[in-house]
């Protein structure tokens, strides 16, 4: 077991990497004593997951000798099970205090996945693997200003950081009793210098899975095992939030009390995450002019600290206490604003979402063909974001606008392309049987849109949120799905 805490390994390599850089390297550890010395025992103060990349050899370009790191290195630097169990056996038996997921500039295992996006392909042989794990890191940094490669390489090394940080049963429960330190960093070719990436904060938002709270909670409480001051106030927040998307809002408020309580002494970021949360809370709980008040309060707070992602989602959210109207438009306009010439990717992801909603307004109030430009926009977005459902959905929403302004034969080919989609995926999407039904009546042609009306109602009825508040909808769509023949004979009995 090594006596070098985490904070001290990473100053260690930091040091020995500054030695590298200056050609002033001591190689220290590599004398023949050294090596006799190392045959009963091994205590490396640092485990290094980086790319296999010939360029990037971690004991050269840190200046470390025999016995002082532990390398696994992979293409990509992704993680597997063998990759994993490489890591915990470091960290379980020789108690290395101290993880470094190292990527590097023009790193061939992001741009070859890029290209293979590019172009459509999955990669070759077994490479494949290598494309499924790193192609997330480039859908994120499609939403990025600046290099998209570099993006792409920072982004997937702060995913797979993200990824150790979780990983149960070891990695997660020595990160949270403080007996391991796991952070990101880059390599840069040219000059040899390695950067820590963020020296291991926390990045909050990477805990949320939106589609699962619970999860979201017990990653969120984790982390606060090991959080202090602003940081634990603001996961607290976000603690608050899982409550209030499983409709537990006095439970979410209590959170929200704890957290108002300690603001006295907080930075700008709690206190924005404070009045976004409750505001929030309070417009799930339908009360939207108390969360108005509170999201416009952020809103204000988050541009006088410069926190443009905050901001940005506050104005989403004043907009959506605003829903339908020309106020909404205005507040997604002044978020819209930010977010497009905002470095913060937080700020920039929100944009889709913000045209969208604008789209869905303009829509409401009947003026269609401003809709369909926004719903453009919003889909040309998410292609951008390669995030595959939110695609779907906005060719579904592009499709039902024009439905809205008569354009029955265009809506209907990109709904049946939909249809197709889900198809091969082997799923299927009871909103484009109803739409593919819609088009195909608009058009006259009765015979064909009942057997959809028929499979859009047998679909839907499975959705307990559309039979609970689409009620005429729903009974409106049976009517439509009964044979005309079968319409008469109920007329007679």
């Amino acid at each position: 077991m090594t006596s070098l805490n985490a904070e001290v390994a990473l100053q260690e390599l930091i040091a020995g990497n500054q030695r590298y850089v200056a050609n002033k390297l001591t190689h220290p550890h590599q004398t023949a004593r050294h090596r006799q010395e190392l045959i009963q025992r091994q205590e490396p103060f640092a485990i290094i997951l980086g790319c296999a990349d010939s360029r990037v050899p971690p004991e050269i370009i840190f200046d470390q000798g025999l016995g002082d790191l532990f390398v696994v290195r992979v293409a990509g630097n992704v993680i597997d099970d063998a990759v994993l169990g490489s890591i915990e056996y470091a960290t379980e038996h020789l108690k290395t205090p101290l993880l470094v997921v190292l990527g590097h500039k023009a790193c061939g295992a992001v741009k070859a996945t890029l290209e293979a996006l590019v172009a459509g392909e999955e990669g070759v042989g077994h490479m494949r693997s290598l494309v499924h794990v790193i192609q997330a890191a480039i859908a994120e940094a499609r939403i990025q200003r600046g290099d998209f490669l570099d993006n792409a390489i920072r982004a997937n090394v702060q995913r797979m950081v993200k990824q150790l940080r979780f990983a149960e049963p070891i990695l997660s429960s020595q990160v949270r009793d403080k007996k391991l330190k796991i952070v990101g960093a880059y390599y840069d070719l040219e000059s040899g210098q390695v950067e820590i990436m963020g020296g291991g904060e926390m990045d909050i938002d990477s805990f949320w899975e939106y589609t699962d709270p619970a999860l979201s909670e017990e990653r969120f409480r984790t982390a606060m095992d090991t959080a202090q001051g602003d940081e634990r106030l603001e996961l607290l927040t976000q603690i608050a939030r899982t409550y209030s998307l499983r409709k537990r809002f006095d439970e979410a408020h209590e959170v929200l009390n704890e957290v108002e309580q300690q603001l006295t002494h907080a930075g700008p970021r709690p206190r924005v995450r404070y009045l976004l949360e409750r505001g929030r809370t309070f417009n799930s709980g339908g009360e939207k002019e108390k969360a108005r008040m509170l999201c416009v309060e952020a809103w204000e707070q988050a541009l006088a600290a410069r926190q443009e992602g905050l901001a940005v989602d506050a104005a989403h959210m004043v907009a959506i206490t605003y829903s339908g109207t020309r106020d909404a438009i205005e507040w997604n306009q002044r978020g819209l604003v930010v977010a497009r010439v905002s470095q913060d990717a937080k700020a920039r992801a929100l944009i889709p979402a913000m045209l969208n909603n604008s789209a869905w307004d303009l829509h409401d109030m009947g003026r269609f063909s401003e809709a369909l430009s926004l719903f453009e926009e919003a889909q040309a977005e998410w292609i951008a974001s390669g995030k595959p459902k939110q695609i779907q959905n906005a060719k579904w929403a592009v499709a039902r606008c024009l439905r809205s302004l008569g354009r029955y034969d265009d809506a209907l080919t990109i709904q049946r392309a939909l249809e197709a989609e889900h198809s091969v995926a082997g799923t299927v999407d009871g909103y484009v049987f109803e739409e593919i039904a819609e088009n195909l009546a608009g058009l006259g042609k009765l015979d064909e849109a009942k057997p959809y009306f028929g499979k859009a109602v047998e679909e839907l009825s499975k959705d307990e949120r559309f039979v609970k508040n689409e009620a005429a909808r729903l009974t409106n769509l049976k009517l439509r799905a009964i044979p005309e023949d079968d319409t008469r004979e109920s007329s007679r009995r």
